[in-house]
């Protein structure tokens, strides 16, 4: 029993000191690291390397025939697979998702700002 809980201490205090540690693609880049928000997503890049995407846009369009409402909703929670200066990957395949980074983060007016998949982020 005591080395049961010996290892399971072990295993949580490399888990914890991992956590703590910056992802080496990340160790270049550290202004993308935070929590960004455009008109329809927030972005959660953390230094570890997980990164949280959220996609919600809503659109309604109508005709003088019909009335459609449009939602679109993605969620993904993944580490980053893929990290240079014109583009980050994050999960694999189809459950994950490609980031074309049209302006790096700047400062702008005191905020920092960058432009990803044609989006303006503000950072919060």
């Amino acid at each position: 029993m005591k080395h049961a809980s010996l290892v399971l201490s072990i295993g949580l205090a490399l888990m914890l000191t991992a956590c703590g540690k910056t992802n080496p693609m990340l160790e270049q880049h550290p202004d993308y690291i935070g929590n960004w928000q455009s008109s329809t997503d927030t972005l959660k890049i953390e230094k570890n390397g997980q990164v949280t995407y959220k996609h919600n846009e809503h659109q309604d369009q109508k005709t003088p025939e019909s009335e459609v409402s449009l939602t679109e909703h993605s969620d993904i929670k993944a580490a980053i697979t893929q990290f240079d200066d014109n583009s980050f990957e994050i999960g694999q395949g189809e459950l994950g998702k490609s980031f074309k980074v049209d302006h790096a983060p700047y400062k702008e007016n005191g905020q920092w700002k960058m432009q990803v998949n044609g989006q303006v982020y503000t950072k919060k």
